[in-house]
C-alpha cells in the first residue's frame, strides 16, 4: 500500500434563471510560489470541508465529494448559502449522459447512491461558474497542473481512495473520489502533492501523497480501475482533472415565476 501522510487540522464547524451572487470568501491566504513549490492555502490552518457533515449528508447523501470540492473554495461551509450552492451544481448538471433506469428514463446526473460522473460534473460546473471559466482535462500531466495552480486555478482531480482507511490508494476495496489539489512540491521528499481530504479519517484536512505514486497509480483510471462502482456506467477517464478559473463567481438559480 502506498504511504500517505495524514495531517491533522481541526474541522470547521426545475426551470431557472441564472443570476450571479457574491460568494463568501473562504480563505485570505496569499500563496508565494517558487519554481518547484506552489501551495494555495496555509496547510497548517486549512479547515476541512467535511462531506459527511449532517447538512451535506441530509441533502446529498454520502457521495457528494465533487459537490464539496467544487463549492468550498468559493462558498464557506459555515455560510447559509453553502448547501444551496451545491444544489445549484446538481441542478445545472441535469440528467446523466449515460445512465437510464429500468424503464429507459434518464436519471439525474447526481444521485446520492451513485455520485456523479466526470462529464456530468463538468456540465454542472460550467452551469454554475460559467462556460469559459471551467475546463476539463483527460490524460493531463503534473507540470501543467503545477502551472494551473500557480496561476490561481482551482484544480479538482479524480483519484482512487481505499474504502476502509479513507486514504488515496489502489488497494481494494476502493472507489473513485473527486478532491481539490491544494498544492505541489516537486522536490520535497522526492516530490509531494497535497490533496484536500473531505472524508472522515481522524479529522485530517489534507493528504500528503508521493507525487510519482499519484501520477502513475492513484490518478490512473479512477472510475474503471476500482472495484466499487456505484454508477453502472463509469467513464474511462485517466489522469483527469477539471479547473475553475480564479475569480469565478458561482451562480444561483432563481425560480422563474
Amino acid at each position: 500500500m502506498p504511504i500517505v501522510t495524514v495531517t491533522q487540522v481541526p474541522m470547521a464547524a426545475s426551470t431557472a434563471t441564472m443570476v450571479s451572487i457574491t460568494p463568501t470568501p473562504t480563505c485570505t491566504f496569499t500563496p508565494t510560489p517558487t519554481p518547484t513549490r506552489i501551495v494555495q492555502v496555509n496547510l497548517e490552518t486549512h479547515q476541512k470541508p467535511y462531506q459527511y457533515s449532517s447538512d451535506v449528508v441530509n441533502a446529498f447523501g454520502a457521495n457528494a465529494c465533487g459537490l464539496v470540492a467544487a463549492t468550498a473554495p468559493f462558498v464557506s461551509p459555515n455560510s447559509p448559502g453553502y448547501i444551496q450552492a451545491m444544489q445549484n451544481l446538481v441542478d445545472a448538471a441535469g440528467y446523466d449522459d449515460d445512465y437510464v433506469d429500468q424503464d429507459g428514463n434518464h436519471v439525474p446526473a447526481y444521485g446520492p447512491g451513485k455520485g456523479i460522473q466526470p462529464s456530468d460534473f463538468v456540465r454542472g460546473l460550467k452551469g454554475v461558474y460559467g462556460e469559459n471559466n471551467v475546463k476539463a482535462y483527460d490524460n493531463w500531466n503534473i507540470d501543467s497542473m503545477f502551472d494551473a495552480l500557480t496561476q490561481g486555478f482551482i484544480v479538482i482531480v479524480d483519484i482512487k481512495v481505499q474504502q476502509d482507511l479513507e486514504i488515496p490508494s489502489s488497494v481494494e476495496p476502493n472507489y473513485a473520489h473527486f478532491a481539490r489539489v491544494l498544492g505541489i512540491d516537486k522536490v520535497k521528499n522526492g516530490g509531494e502533492i497535497y490533496i484536500e481530504n473531505t472524508l472522515g479519517v481522524v479529522n485530517a484536512s489534507y493528504w500528503t501523497v508521493d507525487l510519482t505514486n499519484f501520477g502513475e497509480d492513484l490518478w490512473v483510471k479512477p472510475e474503471t480501475g476500482v472495484n466499487l462502482r456505484p454508477d453502472p456506467n463509469p467513464q474511462p477517464v485517466s489522469k483527469w482533472a477539471v479547473t475553475i478559473a480564479p475569480g469565478s463567481i458561482p451562480l444561483t438559480p432563481t425560480p422563474t415565476p
